[in-house]
């Protein structure tokens, strides 16, 4: 398995609310784990295939905590070993970001499981 890992910031006012879609490119096959967090206190928003306009929360009850989007994707495109994810992230009112990462599956290398594991924590500021 080959992980990708990183940390992004929202900017959040307090009345905005948070909605993420998690979109699976390159004919590619996923499932996606999202949680909030603060320490050790863990609530476990979707796990599914598909997440479309997930409401998380608003800028007040975001605030402090840590958003976790985990997405396996699965190389199961036999015309490519690259794997991309975006995050949409919409914001109250405001125009959609996408964030997109992309890593290749590299299943030409002995020993690969062709699985990459996104792992990408957004806090709120």
């Amino acid at each position: 398995m080959v992980s990708v890992t990183e940390n992004r910031s929202v900017a959040l006012q307090d009345n905005e609310a948070l909605f993420v879609s998690v979109i699976v490119g390159n004919g590619q096959l996923g499932g996606t784990y999202i949680e909030v967090s603060r320490g050790p206190d863990k609530i476990v928003v979707a796990k599914a295939a598909d997440i479309t306009n997930l409401f998380v929360g608003t800028g007040k009850t975001l605030r402090g905590f840590a958003l976790l989007v985990r997405t396996a994707v699965v190389d199961v495109n036999p015309h490519t070993d690259w794997t991309i994810i975006t995050h949409r992230i919409k914001r109250g009112n405001a125009a959609e970001t996408n964030e997109s990462f992309t890593k290749e599956a590299d299943t030409q290398k002995p020993g690969s499981d062709g699985i990459v594991l996104y792992t990408i924590t957004y806090t709120f500021n």
